[in-house]
């Protein structure tokens, strides 16, 4: 098993704006994640995003973004101290 830290993170992706978790490597900064990770889709928890045409805001405990549709990423928080355990 490899431990994983949730590090928040705010994505535009038009037309939505989504906040929420991507947990990586704790060493791991998120622009050496954007450039190795090789998934199309990225999980992001606590998700919420906001459809930017209306505002309406949508949430989910995970949420799946395709990497191509997203044009900014950038950190929102301090990534947190608590690891969560994914199994590799």
């Amino acid at each position: 098993m490899v431990q994983k830290w949730p590090h928040q993170v705010t994505l535009n992706a038009p037309p939505f704006t989504i906040q929420g978790s991507l947990h990586l490597l704790r060493e791991t900064s998120l622009r050496d994640a954007l450039l190795s990770l090789r998934q199309q889709f990225l999980p992001i928890t606590s998700a919420e995003a906001i459809y930017l045409p209306t505002g309406q805001r949508f949430s989910g405990s995970i949420m799946i973004v395709n990497r191509i549709r997203i044009e900014a990423f950038f950190p929102s928080a301090t990534p947190s101290a608590t690891p969560g355990v994914t199994e590799v």
